[in-house]
């Protein structure tokens, strides 16, 4: 009987490490960098050439959430083929990560101008990083 409540101690003491590591123990994740770049190991940057048809986003979380529901949305804000355009989005659910990889493509060369990147935790907005194709 003696062993057998130990391993049930040792199960619960398990599971509240577990559960305490994978939901940040804070709070909910919030983002604490993104970090842009033209490459998908690349030098962080916030302008890009307009021949960069593959823009990388690496999102950097305050901590691990299990189960997080994120979206990422690039828009042209102000450039020369419009404005206020959304040029892609993306959907993740049921993550378990502390960064979000996303990426963009264009087949043609990108309208020069100002962008952004929404990016949305749980259905909220969480940052709004700004970028320029010039």
């Amino acid at each position: 009987m003696r062993r057998f409540t130990l391993l049930c101690m040792a199960i619960l003491v398990t599971g509240l490490i577990l559960s305490a590591c994978s939901s940040g123990g804070g709070g909910p994740a919030t983002v604490q960098s993104v970090s842009l770049s033209n490459t998908s190991a690349g030098t962080a940057a916030t302008t890009f050439s307009p021949t960069d048809h593959t823009i990388y986003a690496a999102i950097q979380l305050s901590s691990i959430e299990t189960g997080l529901t994120a979206k990422v949305v690039w828009t042209a804000v102000d450039t020369s083929a419009g404005q206020n355009t959304e040029v892609a989005s993306k959907e993740f659910t049921g993550l378990a990560v502390n960064v979000i990889q996303a990426q963009v493509e264009l087949p043609r060369d990108w309208p020069t101008g100002k962008y952004k990147l929404d990016v949305y935790l749980n259905g909220t907005l969480a940052n709004t990083t700004a970028f320029t194709i010039q």
